[in-house]
C-alpha cells in the first residue's frame, strides 16, 4: 500500500487541480502508479479559518466522486502550511496538522530563511506539533548552508522529500540535494507533490524504483510505512 502524503489533488482551492475533472484524472493516475491513500495538502498561507472548513468540504466531494466512478483511493486532510507571520499569529495550529494528528506539513519560499522560521519552530513545539519540512531539496538557501539540515533534524525536525527530485523532475540541482538528504539518512516520508494530472502528475512507481536502487529495499520499505503511520 502506498500513501501519498502531500498532494495539491482538491480542485478550486490554490495552485493544484483546477476542476473536480482534473481532480479524478489525478486520482486514476495516482491509482494506476500503486497509491491507495492520499493526505491533500492544500497550501495555507493564511485565512486559515476559512480556509479549513472549505478544503474539507472540496475534499469531501471528491471522495463521494470517486466513491461513485469506483475508484479505489482514501483521502485525508492536511495542508501544507507556508511559514510566515500569519502562521505565527494563528491561535489554532493544530486545525491545520496532517489527518488531525500531531504532524504539520510546512514549507518556506525557495530563496531564504523566513525571519520568523525559529519563533514558528519553538510555536510548533509548545504546541506538541512536529514539523514536516516538504521537498527541502528545493530550497536554494539549504543548497547553499546544508548546515542548517543537520541542525533542524537535531531538532526533531522531519524532511519529506518530493517523488519527482529522484529522477529529475525538478533539475539536477534539486536531484543533488535530494541524494544527499538520502545519504545523510535525513529523509523521513516521501511525496508527489502533485499539481496536474500533467507534468506534476502524481507519479510515485519510478521514483521508489530509484530510491530502492540507491538506497536498499529496507529504507524504500521504511519511508512507504512512515506515509502510512500519518493516515491511522
Amino acid at each position: 500500500m502506498i500513501t501519498d502524503l502531500h498532494s495539491h489533488i482538491i480542485p478550486y482551492i490554490d495552485d493544484g487541480a483546477d476542476d473536480i475533472e482534473t481532480s479524478i484524472e489525478m486520482a486514476g493516475i495516482a491509482v494506476s502508479e500503486g497509491i491507495e491513500r492520499i493526505v491533500c495538502t492544500p497550501h495555507a498561507i493564511s485565512g486559515y479559518d476559512e480556509l479549513i472548513p472549505e478544503a474539507n468540504r472540496q475534499r469531501e466531494e471528491l471522495q463521494r466522486q470517486l466513491d461513485h466512478r469506483g475508484i479505489s483511493l482514501r483521502l485525508y486532510q492536511g495542508f501544507e502550511v507556508y511559514v510566515n507571520e500569519a502562521f505565527l499569529d494563528y491561535e489554532h495550529p493544530e486545525r491545520l496538522a496532517l489527518n488531525g494528528g500531531r504532524h504539520i506539513l510546512i514549507e518556506t519560499g525557495f530563496e531564504r530563511v523566513p525571519r520568523c522560521m525559529e519563533e514558528v519552530l519553538y510555536l510548533l513545539r509548545i504546541t506538541g506539533l512536529q514539523p514536516i519540512l516538504a521537498h527541502p531539496e528545493r530550497y536554494l538557501y539549504l543548497k547553499k548552508d546544508f548546515e542548517m539540515c543537520d541542525t533542524w533534524k537535531n531538532s526533531g525536525m522531519l524532511f519529506q522529500v518530493n517523488a519527482g527530485s529522484l529522477t529529475g523532475l525538478y533539475g539536477k540541482t534539486a536531484q543533488k540535494t535530494a541524494r544527499k538528504l538520502f545519504k545523510k539518512g535525513y529523509v523521513d516520508f516521501i511525496g508527489t507533490d502533485a499539481h496536474s494530472a500533467g507534468r506534476r502528475a502524481p507519479l510515485m512507481k519510478d521514483s521508489l524504483t530509484e530510491c530502492r536502487k540507491r538506497y536498499g529495499q529496507d529504507l524504500m520499505d521504511q519511508l512507504l510505512e512512515n506515509n502510512k503511520s500519518l493516515t491511522e
